[in-house]
């Protein structure tokens, strides 16, 4: 039996696993588990001057969700043509050809035109070609009255207040951005502290501050990083970038085009604005020296 779900699963996040390890439960080890997702996010067609960042890579996301159980995941590119689709089309032209026996989906699923397909059209729509519908209802995180829905929406909200530590509790694992290293101001290497600057494209940037983390390399390895995501406002104010200071590491500073993935794992202090350069060096200085006792703490042998 084919079990599928249908989701923008961005982030893929310990709600989405949730989904998923039901999911491989009923398929059962016969049966194969097939996730439908979508890129771009729809957001980026329906309101593109109010695009709020991804969670996740589409390559990430295959990843993820091959961990979580998926046997296959199909990747639907999104167009106007799809998000003006009814409903019952969206359902004919997406689903059908996967020959489901199950749906798979959360209480407040939507889709075709407008949003106007609902669990009721899902029943009637598998009521006339044989397949199964169940609701699995949404994972919730902490407990008593301070319990939430981990949804993508909360954890983007908790990234953007800098609040990586619970973000990383609702994700599963630290929250990543994977980008391309280009040309920057340079003024790390004048600090004495030069840094990669990350294009990060669509994804989500944490709050502007001084994070701790971990950075993969292409050659495989991984060091630690300190993760700036700010706007330099010490020296005038520029478009928010993310900046990594490589730990140990010796890499060439003229070398750019390289792919790297960094991991927000804690915050270490709020953007702050200093009188001058020579201030700004004794802070990072304490950063880093933060960053190394955290690391021997949390990375034992790093």
């Amino acid at each position: 039996m084919n079990v599928v779900t249908i989701g923008n699963f961005d982030g893929v996040h310990q709600g989405h696993r949730h989904l998923l390890r039901q999911c491989r439960k009923r398929a059962g080890t016969g049966g194969s588990v097939i996730v439908v997702t979508f890129e771009p996010h729809p957001s980026v067609i329906l309101d593109p001057d109010n695009v709020r960042g991804s969670l996740s890579s589409v390559e990430d996301r295959r990843d993820w969700l091959a961990d979580a159980g998926a046997d296959q995941v199909v990747v639907i590119q999104t167009t106007k043509e799809l998000l003006q689709q009814a409903p019952r089309e969206f359902l004919r032209t997406t689903l059908h050809p996967l020959d489901p026996g199950l749906l798979m989906e959360g209480p407040d699923f939507r889709f075709g035109f407008k949003r106007s397909g609902d669990l009721q059209t899902l029943r009637e729509d598998g009521h006339e070609n044989g397949y199964e519908v169940e609701i699995i209802q949404k994972l919730h995180e902490g407990m008593d009255d301070q319990e939430e829905v981990i949804s993508s929406t909360r954890i983007r909200s908790l990234l953007e207040s800098g609040e990586v530590q619970q973000a990383c509790v609702m994700l599963g694992r630290p929250y990543t951005i994977r980008g391309r290293v280009i040309q920057g101001a340079r003024r790390g290497r004048e600090l004495g502290y030069p840094t990669a600057n990350i294009d990060h494209g669509r994804m989500q940037l944490p709050g502007p501050g001084v994070y701790c983390g971990m950075v993969d390399l292409p050659s495989g390895d991984r060091c630690v990083g300190a993760l700036s995501v700010g706007t330099n406002p010490t020296f005038g104010e520029d478009p928010l970038r993310c900046e990594a200071h490589l730990l140990d590491v010796d890499l060439p500073i003229d070398d750019y085009g390289w792919n790297i993935r960094v991991g927000f794992e804690r915050m270490i202090r709020c953007q702050e604005v200093f009188q001058d350069g020579e201030s700004l060096v004794r802070q990072i200085h304490q950063d880093i020296e933060m960053i190394r006792s955290w690391t021997q703490e949390v990375h034992p042998g790093r």
